[in-house]
């Protein structure tokens, strides 16, 4: 490091520790030996022969040393890089250069970020030298070898099968031409998905059944990939075979059986001796003629497809029966009425028995022309149309399909039921007679046949009450509530006729009372019923009920919707209302009342007056309100009734008005009853502003200034003096004050000559008083001393003789300000 600007003859050194020791410069620098590596302060200092010194501090970095560079590859093996792949170069500092050379440092090639690609290096194996230089200029090398690998061949797959291209429950498929240490996998997903290969095969269970698209890769150690696709159809399963006979039943009457589910280009076979020997099949069926008469028999059937699978064997039993059933019976399930053999029922539903187990059956209602398949053992009612003589043939097939003989039953079929009865109130009170709604549950059956029985239900038709007469009794209705009541009637053959419901609602319970308040409850207390509006809310009434009100007790008017008009009460007073309902079925409540006083009459309009004067000019707007009555608002407006404010107690404060001139305020009363008095208006001018400070100045000043304010008459002159303003003086400062009268002060207030002061102010007629005006003058009365008169030079041998021949007088004793003038003859002064 050069160490400069040392003076001829002076010393220098240097220190590294801050001071604390000094090492002697020798010539001019500081070698590198002699600085630690990194970072050094050095303060540097010289000594001129006189003995002054001066010190310098620098921060220097001794840099002498650099990492050789690292290297790493990114594939999986380490030092092989594939055609995508690269080689990773660090350790290189910040600011460093770094190249890399491939023939052994004869030439470099300059790196870049901090890779080298694949493209920089040969096939095969590369010795790689890399180094880096730092800014310092230290320079560091490594030498790393790298294999390039970008070449590989797909593998091979064969197929070890029967069929080409076809692999079965045995076959298996074989991968070859696998590198060394290379790794394999396959997808059957057109490449989504990559399973591992393991050894030389891939599992025939990994397929799937059909056709498969099989892709096959290979990736070489340095991660290169070559892959290859092959066709392969999976044929590991075959369907086994179904066999039926040729009616579809188990049991039939017709051998031959038919097979099902053989695959196109396989062939079948069948045993009926349990598969100890087997017979070729033909076409798709084995026919009645291998088998013997009726009885169980057993077949089992087979097929073997084009690639080799046979299939299970199917077994299938039916059983031959060739033998018609007997006929079945058929009767009346119910034979109703008053015999039970006679075959004349309502209900025509019949039972059929006698059915063989697994056998189908059918009825006939026109003598076996058309059937009818029948279900269960029954045949419903419902299939027999209209009263009248019936004719029904039955018959069954058993599961073999053999058909039996036909029976047959004649019966006569009264299906014709009595009309419902009627039910209504014996007595529907309350107002509407048709509403449904009563107090009294009693009910009157009409509509009874002659003969025939009747029963009602209070539960829906759970349980059933005969009936007795033509009414029900109200005392079987317990509570009150909807009731409902079923009735039906039995005529002499049985037939119930249909049932009639009849609902209705049973109140015995009077309503609550209604409630009856004032609609509006007008004035300045909602809550104190006292009001100009007489109209009445009524609320609390039942759905469906009338209501009534009375002003006396003993007379009554129907109400109408749910309020009682003004207009019902006449005249101011106390009034006393009493309201009661009456509910649909009759039952009524008792009286609600409600007392107010209704006031209709509005109150005398309010007085308005000033608080502070008897006139209408002042300078105080406070106004005064009086005549309000007791628990009246009040209210007052200054802008012609347009808007309207609350007033408090019985004023209207001053702030309520801005800015002098005319003023109006209306004023109005409401009493408690919220009856509105007329407006009062009243009118007055308001004058808040002080008036001018009025002028003073002496009537006279005398002397030979008249400006000077030095005077002999103390006179005062008054000005600016507003029409009808009152003024006053003081002499002593304002601590008192004199009525001035006209437009002056006489000189005879002031005693004694010397500096006078004195204040004047005015007061307007509404009573604004003004600035104070002051005024000082000088009062001088008395007679100043006769001057002295001398000979300016006495000439001659006395100057004292008065005899001279100067004539020039010099005149002395004269007052500061004062003017003199003389007289040769006591007559005329000049």
């Amino acid at each position: 490091m050069k160490v400069g600007g040392i003076e001829p003859d002076a010393k220098w050194d240097y220190s590294l520790d801050g001071g604390k020791t000094w090492t002697p410069g020798n010539a001019d620098a500081i070698g590198a030996n002699d600085l630690d590596e990194g970072k050094n302060t050095i303060i540097l200092r010289q000594t001129d022969k006189a003995g002054n010194v001066a010190t310098a501090t620098i921060e220097v970095t001794k840099d002498t040393q650099v990492e050789a560079p690292t290297c790493s590859t990114d594939g999986d093996t380490p030092g092989v890089i594939n055609k995508n792949g690269s080689v990773t170069v660090g350790g290189i500092e910040s600011d460093a250069k770094w190249d890399f050379s491939l023939n052994g440092g004869k030439t470099w090639t300059p790196g870049s970020g901090d890779r080298i690609g694949a493209g920089d290096l040969d096939e095969g194996m590369n010795a790689l030298t890399i180094r880096q230089t730092d800014k310092a200029g230290n320079v560091a090398t490594a030498m790393f070898d790298v294999v390039k690998d970008t070449q590989v061949n797909a593998p091979t797959v064969s197929i070890d099968s029967v069929v080409p291209g076809v692999v079965n429950k045995d076959g298996k498929v074989t991968v070859g031409g696998i590198e060394p240490g290379a790794k394999w996998d396959y997808s059957l997903d057109g490449g989504r998905t990559w399973t591992q290969g393991v050894g030389g095969t891939i599992p025939t269970a990994v397929l799937d059944e059909g056709d498969n698209s099989l892709h096959v890769r290979q990736t070489d150690q340095a991660g290169n990939v070559a892959a290859d696709v092959v066709h392969v159809r999976k044929d590991t399963q075959i369907e086994t075979l179904s066999a039926t006979t040729s009616t579809g039943a188990a049991i039939n009457n017709e051998g031959s059986v038919i097979v099902a589910g053989v695959e196109a280009g396989a062939h079948w076979e069948y045993s009926l001796d349990s598969g100890a020997s087997w017979m070729p099949g033909y076409g798709r069926s084995i026919s009645a003629g291998v088998f013997g008469g009726d009885g169980d028999k057993s077949v089992l059937v087979r097929q073997t497809d084009a690639a080799g699978n046979i299939s299970a064997a199917a077994s299938f039993t039916f059983t031959l029966d060739t033998t018609a059933p007997a006929a079945p019976s058929v009767s009346l399930v119910n034979d109703s009425g008053f015999s039970n053999v006679d075959k004349i029922t309502r209900d025509a539903t019949l039972n059929v028995a006698g059915l063989e187990t697994g056998a189908s059956w059918e009825y006939s209602q026109d003598d076996g022309a058309t059937w009818v398949n029948g279900s269960d053992s029954f045949i419903s009612a419902s299939v027999l149309i209209g009263d009248g003589i019936k004719s029904i043939l039955v018959r069954q097939t058993d599961v073999a399909g053999n058909t039996s003989a036909a029976a047959s039953i004649t019966f006569t079929l009264d299906t014709a039921a009595a009309a419902a009865p009627a039910v209504s109130l014996t007595n529907d009170s309350g107002f509407s007679h048709a509403d449904q709604v009563t107090s009294d549950a009693a009910l009157t059956i009409s509509g009874l046949e002659a003969g025939t029985s009747w029963e009602y239900s209070l539960d829906n038709g759970v349980t059933w009450n005969t009936g007795s007469g033509s009414s029900i009794p109200a005392r079987v209705f317990i509570g009150d509530g909807d009731k409902s009541v079923q009735v039906r009637q039995t005529d002499a053959a049985g037939n119930a006729s249909a049932v009639s419901t009849f609902t209705f609602t049973l109140d015995t319970a009077a309503p609550a009372p209604p409630s009856v308040s004032l609609t509006n409850d007008s004035g300045s207390s909602n809550s104190d019923k006292v009001t100009s509006d007489a109209a009445l809310s009524v609320s609390g009434l039942e759905t469906g009920a009338t209501w009534e009100y009375s002003a006396d007790g003993s007379h009554w008017t129907i109400g109408s919707g749910s309020s009682i008009p003004a207009s019902a009460f006449d005249g101011d007073g106390s009034k006393r209302i009493q309201v009661r309902q009456t509910d649909a079925a009759g039952n009524t409540s008792t009286a609600s009342s409600v007392v107010f006083t209704l006031d209709t009459a509005a109150p005398a309009a309010p007085s308005v007056f000033l608080t502070s004067s008897n006139d209408t000019l002042t300078k105080d707007a406070a106004l005064s309100v009086s005549g309000l009555e007791t628990g009246a608002v009040w209210e007052y407006s200054l802008n012609g009734g347009t808007t309207w404010i609350f007033g408090s107690g019985s004023t209207i404060p001053a702030s309520a008005f801005s800015g002098d001139g005319d003023k109006s305020v209306q004023v109005r009363q409401t009493d408690v009853a919220g009856n509105t008095s007329d407006a009062s208006t009243f009118t007055f001018t308001l004058d808040t502003a002080a008036p001018a400070a009025p002028s003073v100045s002496l009537t006279h000043d005398s002397g030979s200034s008249n400006f000077d304010k030095v005077t002999k008459d103390a006179s005062l002159s008054v000005s600016g003096l507003e029409t009808g303003a009152t003024w006053a003086y003081s002499l002593d400062s304002g601590t008192t004050w004199i009525d001035g009268s006209g437009s002056s002060i006489p000189a005879s207030v002031f005693s004694g000559d010397g500096e006078k002061s004195v204040q004047v102010r005015q007061t307007d007629p509404t009573g604004n008083t003004s600035a104070v005006a002051s005024f000082t003058f000088t009062l001088d009365t008395a007679a100043p001393a006769a001057p002295s008169m001398s000979l300016t030079n006495d000439a001659g041998s006395s100057n004292s003789d008065k005899v001279t021949k100067d004539a020039t007088l010099s005149i002395s004793g004269l007052e500061t300000g004062a003017t003199w003038e003389y007289s040769s003859d006591g007559s005329r002064w000049t």
